[in-house]
C-alpha cells in the first residue's frame, strides 16, 4: 500500500538526514569514502576537521537580546505585528508563519525589536536550546520573551549554525546550558559562551545545502502521503455515502493470468 510505502520512506530519510549531519559535523562536506583522508582533531566540542575553528558565540555576535514582554490585552487580530513564540518552532528549527498571533503594538517603542531576516534564534525556556532562522513574513515580526534573538556577522552562516544547534551532537551541548531546580531556562551569558565549530565559509554553505537537499526530498515525500492520506478519506467517505459502491470498482488483474 503506497501510503505504507510513503511513511517507510520519510522515517527513513529522517533517519539518513540524522546520520548525514554527524558525519557534516564530524568530517566537513566530504562524501564517506574521502572521510579517512580528512585530518580531523578532538575538541572540547568533539571531532572536526582540522582546519575548523572552535569559537564562542559571542565571538560572530553583533547583537544579543531577548524578546520584549507586554500585556496580554494588546494582542489583537487586527495588530500589526506578530510575535513568534516557542510553540510556532517546531523542533528541527522550522517556523510555522501561520500560527503566530499579532498585536497593536507601538512601532516606535518596539523598532528596536522587529526581526530582520537571517536572524538566529534559540528558544531559552521550556523546550530550551532549539535553533531557528527568521527569514522573512508580510507584516512585523517580533521575537517573544522566551526566545533570544543573535545578530550574526558575516563568519557564520545562520542556517549553519541552526542545523548544527539541532544535530544530535549540538544539542546534547546546548542542553548542557539550561539551568533552573523546575524551569529549565538558557540565559544570555551562557549562550553567549556556548562554543561553536566554525568551518571556512564555503563549507558551512556547502553543508547547509546538502541538508536542504535532503529537506527537500522529505518534505516532497510528507507532500505526497497527505496526498494519499486525502485520497484515502475521500474514497472512504465515498463508500459510506454509497456514492462509491464496490461493485462500481475496477480492479487490475496482478495475477498474470489470461
Amino acid at each position: 500500500w503506497a501510503k505504507e510505502a510513503t511513511e517507510k520512506v520519510i522515517a527513513a530519510t529522517r533517519e539518513v538526514r540524522r546520520s548525514l549531519m554527524e558525519h557534516l559535523f564530524t568530517y566537513g562536506p566530504v562524501g564517506r569514502d574521502s572521510a579517512s583522508v580528512v585530518s580531523t582533531v578532538e575538541t572540547e566540542i568533539g571531532r572536526i576537521p582540522l582546519a575548523w575553528a572552535v569559537d564562542e558565540l559571542k565571538k560572530h555576535t553583533k547583537h544579543c537580546a531577548f524578546g520584549p514582554r507586554f500585556g496580554a490585552e494588546l494582542y489583537s487580530p487586527q495588530g500589526k505585528v506578530s510575535t513568534l513564540r516557542t510553540t510556532d518552532i517546531y523542533d528541527d528549527g522550522e517556523i510555522n508563519y501561520a500560527t503566530m498571533p499579532r498585536a497593536s503594538l507601538p512601532e516606535g517603542k518596539f523598532a528596536g525589536h522587529f526581526l530582520s531576516s537571517g536572524d538566529f534564534l534559540v528558544t531559552r525556556s521550556g523546550t530550551c536550546g532549539i535553533a531557528s532562522v527568521f527569514e522573512c513574513h508580510h507584516t512585523r515580526v517580533i521575537a517573544g520573551a522566551f526566545l533570544i534573538r543573535v545578530v550574526l556577522d558575516n563568519g557564520v552562516n545562520p542556517h549553519f549554525l541552526r542545523h548544527y544547534f539541532n544535530s544530535r551532537l549540538g544539542r546534547a551541548r546546548v542542553l548542557t546550558l539550561a539551568a533552573g531546580a523546575v524551569q529549565k531556562n538558557i540565559s544570555g551569558s551562557r549562550l553567549m559562551s556556548f562554543k561553536i565549530p566554525v568551518p571556512p565559509s564555503d563549507q558551512q554553505d556547502a553543508i547547509t545545502d546538502l541538508i536542504r537537499g535532503i529537506d527537500d526530498k522529505a518534505a516532497a515525500e510528507v507532500a505526497q502521503l497527505l496526498s494519499l492520506e486525502s485520497l484515502f478519506q475521500s474514497f472512504l467517505g465515498g463508500l459510506m455515502t454509497g456514492k462509491i459502491r464496490i461493485g462500481d470498482l475496477q480492479f487490475a488483474d496482478t495475477t498474470g493470468g489470461a
